[in-house]
């Protein structure tokens, strides 16, 4: 497996999530994007599900699972619960990491960068292809990962009430989604970060509750 590194997106406060997102998703440098729901997000309220119905398209959907399931800090709560019981149900005691990785299966969220042969508007054609681009092409998604018992990121700054999202890329493509994020902060306003290696945490899962609860 190719190894990861980590780029922060940043913003003030968890209002500024949404948003942030919507940037980052519709960004010129973004050739295509992958947005799925899975258990136990789906039809999570009966208000997501009346709303959902209505959506448009997937980042209107996504924007309405933010603001139901990850805003909404009790139902969030309940979510979190759900989804370490449906995980070690599923896979055993697992170690808090194992959990973090399991957390694309209820919110999977992925960006993909513009080929070098597809620069976007606005670009210089050969500035672009001269970036420090992936030989295989594969390579050039990345993963946000949006964990249910930390979305706002509190591992990366405990005392600080900003929001933290980290944006998992492969290590062959570091260079380039470096390059991302600082056009990405330039256009935006946002804060970016290379936090590089993944923060890891050792707490254990067992019965679907953290051990030391």
């Amino acid at each position: 497996m190719t190894p990861q590194l980590s780029i922060l997106l940043q913003a003030d406060g968890p209002t500024s999530l949404i948003p942030m997102l919507r940037e980052a998703f519709s960004d010129p440098w973004i050739g295509s994007y992958q947005v799925g729901f899975g258990p136990p997000l789906v039809g999570a309220t009966t208000a997501l599900r009346q709303a959902v119905k209505s959506a448009p398209d997937a980042l209107a959907k996504l924007e309405l699972y933010l603001h139901h399931c990850i805003l909404n800090d009790e139902t969030r709560r309940r979510l979190a619960d759900q989804h370490r019981r449906l995980v070690v149900r599923r896979k055993g005691p697992q170690e808090a990491e194992a959990l973090d990785e399991a957390a694309a299966e209820a919110l999977d969220l992925r960006l993909r960068l513009r080929l070098p042969d597809q620069p976007p508007a606005g670009i210089s054609a050969p500035w672009y292809a001269a970036l420090p681009w992936p030989a295989d092409p594969m390579e050039t998604e990345g993963r946000i990962l949006l964990r249910l018992d930390d979305p706002f990121g509190s591992r990366w700054q405990p005392k600080d009430d900003g929001v933290r999202v980290e944006l998992r890329v492969p290590a062959t493509a570091h260079g380039v989604w470096s390059a991302w994020a600082e056009h990405w902060s330039e256009r935006t306003g946002y804060v970016t970060r290379n936090q590089c290696e993944p923060r890891s945490r050792v707490r254990r899962i067992v019965d679907g509750r953290y051990a030391d609860e």
